[in-house]
């Protein structure tokens, strides 16, 4: 697919989103990124699918993959933003008493890497990453994990997670009723 060049280059568009100051309360996370870079991170990922080359090069737009991510990724984790997690479930239309997240993990098929070519085959035996994603009641996503291929199985992802961390975390320090639905997961 050719790319514009008005695309590659730069957003025309930034002094417009500069000067609306409708989009600023929108943000959910203090990020370190004004909202007009948010915007324009976003913009050039829709233009071009592809986060490292486009916006990482773009000289006033260099942001990390993480950084841009981090934008819009945000597992909740202070107590105001898991009793939110939790009234949007119980809002949902099937709504479910202390969730604050759906989790599942789903195999996004790839063509076979030239090394470690035996790892990314899963047990269907098809090439693969095997992708955690835990979501809201309106499927936004709230954590994702890429990071493994697809012979590694879902209970290795959650151990290995951060959200697991997480949860173990709060769970140490006494709260209960706070859960994630989906998947079966060990605790252990």
């Amino acid at each position: 697919m050719p790319q514009d060049n008005s695309i590659r280059n730069g957003l025309q568009g930034k002094s417009v989103l500069a000067n609306d100051s409708s989009i600023g309360p929108t943000v959910r996370r203090p990020t370190g990124v004004s909202v007009e870079h948010q915007v324009l991170a976003a913009l050039r990922f829709y233009a071009t699918c592809c986060y490292q080359a486009a916006v990482g090069g773009q000289y006033d737009l260099a942001l990390s993959q993480p950084t841009v991510s981090r934008c819009w990724v945000q597992f909740p984790i202070t107590p105001e933003q898991r009793h939110a997690a939790r009234q949007s479930f119980l809002r949902a239309p099937q709504p479910f008493e202390g969730a604050i997240g759906a989790i599942d993990c789903t195999y996004v098929h790839l063509l076979a890497p030239r090394q470690h070519e035996e790892a990314y085959v899963n047990h269907w035996g098809d090439h693969a990453l095997n992708v955690q994603a835990i979501c809201d009641p309106e499927l936004i996503i709230l954590n994702i994990n890429a990071r493994y291929p697809g012979a590694r199985n879902d209970a290795f992802i959650w151990a290995s997670s951060t959200a697991k961390r997480v949860m173990e975390r709060n769970y140490n320090r006494g709260e209960r009723n706070t859960w994630l639905i989906g998947m079966w997961l060990s605790v252990n």
